[in-house]
């Protein structure tokens, strides 16, 4: 009965360790997956990050060039409106001129008594 028991005793203890063995080699294999999705991870997370940092440089440009753009258009309205009223000052000028014409060539254009 001891050789049964001892040859009992030496299966249980190979298909122990193979099925250890089966155990490891599963850990190792899944720590590997884990390393890769962890690495996976971490560069998607970079190219997020990236994405968001040029996204609020991107905004901080738009912001800046509509600034830019905000005070060109002021800068052009006035510009507009000093044209405009030197436009409406020298028509004024003209018509005083003409005024005065009118009034020289009145007494002229009227009949001497």
């Amino acid at each position: 009965m001891s050789e049964i028991d001892d040859t009992v005793s030496d299966n249980l203890a190979s298909h122990t360790l193979a099925y250890l063995r089966r155990l490891d080699s599963r850990m190792d294999s899944i720590e590997k997956t884990m390393i890769q999705m962890v690495d996976l991870l971490s560069r998607h997370a970079m190219k997020a990050e990236r994405g968001d940092r040029d996204n609020r440089e991107s905004f901080v440009r738009i912001e800046r060039d509509l600034g830019e753009i905000k005070s060109d258009a002021i800068i052009s309205e006035n510009n507009i409106l000093d044209r405009f009223n030197e436009s409406l000052a020298l028509s004024r000028r003209i018509d005083k001129h003409e005024e005065r014409l009118d009034n020289i060539e009145k007494p002229l254009s009227s009949p001497h008594s």
